[in-house]
């Protein structure tokens, strides 16, 4: 999964060797949406309103 998600970043690494600082951010930023997103569909069920009695 790792390789998948530097591969998409290839072609604009290329041409901006400047920005290569920026791989590790977009990993950990990456894997820190993924983990949102799982984490929403843990709790999908678990739907209410905050301030509105069940």
């Amino acid at each position: 999964m790792l390789i998948a998600k530097i591969v998409k970043l290839i072609p604009y690494f290329y041409c901006r060797l400047r920005d290569i600082f920026l791989i590790p951010v977009t990993w950990t930023l990456r894997y820190l949406h993924g983990f949102i997103k799982y984490y929403a569909l843990l709790t999908i069920g678990e739907t209410s309103w905050g301030s509105r009695d069940s």
